[in-house]
């Protein structure tokens, strides 16, 4: 015996079988005829876009397609760049001589970002600042744990003759060493680009580059 067809159930709202496509595409279809019969008014005509006010908005803007992203993205490439400042420039290791048109840098062994020196004065003082007699050295080291490491307020003197820069130690408790020899007090030693100066635990890399 064959089982009589069912008809089909009727559709309580809870499935359409329509995709967005189809939906977004009946909806279009509706609006048309609606603007056709006068019903709706017709849509404006889209603006010229405008040279003075036109902008890159690949972010701002979700409904750009890909062509959209893409011609966006050529024409922020070719757009001029702000120019970067020119880096200093370090002159080879073992340079003696220094001039007006360099400065020096000092990479700390304490620190992440070197300490630059451009006004080079005859005599220099390296140590650590004292509130208790308010002295201030010209090259202070004191925020670079100069105490822990044993600078001495006055620990050494950077010395300029002419185009050359000598170290000297002035005898303090934890010395001044200069590529790992130990200075005697009072004693100057010619430097160089490149040279590593200890002061007490401290540790420095000097390096000449031009402004």
């Amino acid at each position: 015996m064959t089982e009589p067809k069912r008809s089909p159930e009727p559709n309580n709202g809870t499935h359409t079988g329509y995709t967005t496509g189809d939906l977004r595409k009946h909806a279009e279809d509706a609006l048309r005829r609606l603007r056709e019969k006068n019903v709706l008014p017709p849509l404006p005509a889209p603006a010229p876009p405008s040279p003075e006010t036109e902008t890159i908005d690949m972010v701002d803007n979700p409904g750009n397609t890909t062509h959209d992203l893409g011609r966006d993205a050529q024409k922020a490439m070719h757009q001029p760049s702000t120019p970067l400042p020119t880096p200093m420039t370090s002159v080879p290791h073992g340079t003696q001589d220094f001039s007006d048109t360099m400065v020096l840098r000092f990479d700390i062994s304490e620190a992440t970002a070197p300490l630059i020196v451009d006004t080079i004065s005859p005599e220099m003082v390296f140590g650590r600042s004292d509130t208790a007699t308010a002295f201030m050295p010209e090259i202070d080291l004191t925020r670079y744990g100069a105490y822990r490491l044993g600078l001495s307020r006055r620990h050494a003197i950077l010395r300029r003759q002419g185009n050359l820069l000598y170290l000297m130690d002035l005898g303090g408790r934890n010395g001044t060493a200069l590529n790992g020899h130990r200075l005697d007090a009072n004693q100057s030693c010619l430097l160089s680009s490149g040279d590593e100066i200890t002061l007490g635990n401290l540790r420095l890399r000097v390096t000449y580059q031009k402004r």
